[in-house]
């Protein structure tokens, strides 16, 4: 199964939460950002991005969204845990 880009997540992500007119509004510009896109693109964009949500949603919202997009935490405290046994 393919991983979900961070993009892709955050797309997934507002798309629980605010009417599709908002999320698109976020998520403009992100059609055009690619995996080969360069790291000075994709910050630009997703600073952007963090700037429309700044402004379009309250604190909530913004929160719920952001913790539904980032690391998977769960996955990585089995590693760990796993490392921490076995040591």
């Amino acid at each position: 199964m393919r991983r979900l880009s961070w993009i892709e997540k955050l797309n997934r992500s507002l798309e629980l939460s605010v009417d599709d007119a908002t999320r698109e509004a976020i998520m403009e510009g992100s059609e055009s950002l690619r995996s080969a896109s360069g790291p000075q693109r994709k910050a630009t964009w997703v600073k952007n991005a963090m700037e429309r949500m700044d402004s379009m949603l309250d604190e909530k919202t913004r929160i719920e969204v952001m913790e539904r997009c980032s690391c998977d935490f769960e996955a990585r405290k089995r590693v760990a845990r796993r490392i921490y046994e076995e040591s």
